[in-house]
C-alpha cells in the first residue's frame, strides 16, 4: 500500500475517533450549563453573560494565541495543551458546589475559559485539517465524523441526562463532569497521534525571530514590535473577506436568540436535565439527517450556495418557537433547527478552507473567528434586552426577519457581478 495513502487512512480514523472523544466529553457537560446556572439562581443577565462573556474571552484570546502559535512548526503539541486545559475547566466546574457565594459568576467565568481555549484548540485543529485531508476527501471524511460523532453523543446526554436526575444535587452532575473530562483526555491523545507531514521534516519553527536565526546581534525594541506585528498578517483575497462580512453579519443575527431559547427552556418550560438530553438527542437526529442530505447538496452545487440555503432555514427556525409551549414542541424546533445548522456550519467550514492558501490558514481562521465572536458578545445581549422591550413572539419575528436579511448577504457575495469584480481585481494585483 502506498505509505501516503496509509498515512491518510491512518489519520482519518484518528480524527474518527478524536470526534467521538470530543462528542462524548461536550455531551457529559455543555449541555446542562443553563440547568446548572439556574440550580445557582441566574437571572435574565446571566443567561446573557453565559454566551457572551465565553465570547469576549475568545476575541481576546484567539488571534493573538493563533498568530504566535502559526510561528512554530510543532503547533499541534501546543494546541494538545491548550485543548487539555480546556477540557481541565470541567472538574473545576464540579467543584463549584462548595462554594458558598457567586456560584453563578464562576460558572460563567469557567465556561469562558474553557470557551476560549476550546476554540484556540480547534482553530488549530481546522488548520491541521486543511493540511491531513485532501480537498476531494473532505466533505466525505467531515461528514462521517460527524455522523458517527452525533451516534455516540445522543447515548451519552440520555445516560447523562437520567442520571444527573436521579442523584441529588450535586453529586449527579458533578459524576457528569468527571467522565466529560475523562472523555476529552481521551480526545487529546488521538489528537496528538494525529501525524502532520510538516511537523516532521525541516527545522523546528518556522519565522523565527532574529535573535534565535543565528544573528548575534540583538534586537533593537523597534524590530521586535515589527516581528510581532508580522505574527498577525496573512495572505488572503478579497473574498475571504467579503466572505467574513457577510459571515459575521449572519453570526450576530443568528445569536440573538440564542439566550432567550435557554430562558424558553428552562425557566418558563421548567426543562429537567433529562429532558435537556432528550432536546439534545433530538438537535443529535437533526444534525444526522442534515449532514447527508446538506452533503449532497454541497456536492452538487457547492459550498458557497450551500452556505446560502442553509443559513436561510436557520432564518426560519425562530417562528417555530411561537408555537413551543412545551418541551415536545420544543424537541421539534430543535431537530429541524439543526438539521438546517449542520449544513451551515459543515459548508462554513469547507468555504474557508477553499478561499484560503495553506500557509494562511491558522492565522485566517483565528481572524474569522475573533470577527464572529465580536458578534457573539453583543447579539445575546442585544438580543435579551430586545425580549424585555417586547414580548416574546413579537422578539421571535423581528430574529427571523434579521436572519433572513443575514442569510442574503451570504447570497450577495455570491452573485455574478460581485464574482466577476473580485476575478478582476485578483488579475489586476497580480
Amino acid at each position: 500500500m502506498d505509505p501516503s495513502y496509509r498515512c491518510l487512512r491512518q489519520n482519518i480514523r484518528r480524527n474518527l475517533n478524536m470526534g467521538i472523544a470530543s462528542t462524548s466529553s461536550i455531551n457529559f457537560t455543555v449541555p446542562f450549563f443553563p440547568v446548572i446556572a439556574a440550580r445557582f439562581g441566574a437571572t435574565n443577565t446571566d443567561y446573557a453573560l453565559l454566551n457572551s462573556i465565553p465570547a469576549l474571552l475568545t476575541i481576546l484570546s484567539t488571534l493573538p494565541a493563533s498568530a504566535i502559535i502559526a510561528r512554530f512548526r510543532k503547533q499541534k503539541r501546543i494546541a494538545a495543551c491548550i485543548m487539555l486545559a480546556s477540557r481541565l475547566c470541567f472538574p473545576l466546574m464540579a467543584l463549584l458546589p462548595i462554594f458558598s457565594g457567586s456560584q453563578v459568576k464562576l460558572l460563567i467565568l469557567l465556561v469562558g475559559l474553557y470557551t476560549a481555549a476550546n476554540t484556540i484548540s480547534t482553530v488549530s485543529w481546522q488548520a491541521i485539517m486543511g493540511e491531513l485531508i485532501p480537498l476531494q476527501y473532505r466533505n466525505k471524511v467531515f461528514a462521517q465524523r460527524n455522523v458517527y460523532s452525533s451516534f455516540v453523543g445522543m447515548g451519552i446526554v440520555l445516560i447523562a441526562g437520567w442520571y444527573i436526575d436521579h442523584y441529588s444535587f450535586p453529586v449527579g452532575y458533578q459524576t457528569a463532569f468527571i467522565l466529560g473530562t475523562a472523555c476529552g483526555l481521551i480526545e487529546c491523545f488521538y489528537f496528538i497521534k494525529l501525524y502532520v507531514p510538516s511537523e516532521n521534516a525541516g527545522s523546528s519553527c518556522m519565522d523565527e525571530p532574529a535573535v534565535l536565526s543565528g544573528n548575534p546581534r540583538r534586537a533593537t525594541a523597534s524590530e521586535r514590535l515589527k516581528a510581532f506585528a508580522r505574527t498577525f498578517q496573512f495572505q488572503a483575497g478579497s473574498d475571504f473577506y467579503l466572505f467574513c462580512a457577510a459571515a459575521v453579519i449572519f453570526s450576530f443575527t443568528w445569536m440573538m436568540a440564542w439566550p432567550v431559547f435557554t430562558k424558553v427552556k428552562v425557566d418558563m418550560l421548567h426543562a429537567t436535565n433529562s429532558q435537556i438530553s432528550i432536546d439534545t438527542v433530538a438537535a443529535a437526529i437533526g444534525s444526522l439527517l442534515g449532514f447527508r442530505f446538506w452533503l449532497r447538496i454541497a456536492d452538487r452545487k457547492g459550498n458557497a450556495l450551500t452556505l446560502f440555503l442553509s443559513a436561510l432555514g436557520i432564518a426560519c427556525n425562530p417562528l417555530m418557537w411561537i408555537f413551543a409551549s412545551s418541551m415536545k414542541a420544543v424537541y421539534i424546533a430543535d431537530l429541524l433547527g439543526a438539521f438546517v445548522t449542520a449544513g451551515f456550519t459543515q459548508s462554513l467550514f469547507n468555504r474557508q478552507l477553499e478561499l484560503l492558501p495553506p500557509p494562511s490558514r491558522q492565522k485566517a481562521i483565528a481572524f474569522y473567528t475573533t470577527l464572529s465572536q465580536m458578534a457573539a458578545v453583543v447579539a445575546p445581549i442585544f438580543g435579551m434586552k430586545l425580549y424585555e422591550w417586547i414580548d416574546l413572539d413579537a422578539m421571535l419575528v423581528v430574529s427571523s426577519i434579521a436572519r433572513t436579511f443575514g442569510a442574503l448577504t451570504l447570497l450577495i457575495i455570491l452573485l455574478p457581478v460581485v464574482q466577476r469584480f473580485l476575478t478582476r481585481k485578483k488579475n489586476l494585483s497580480a
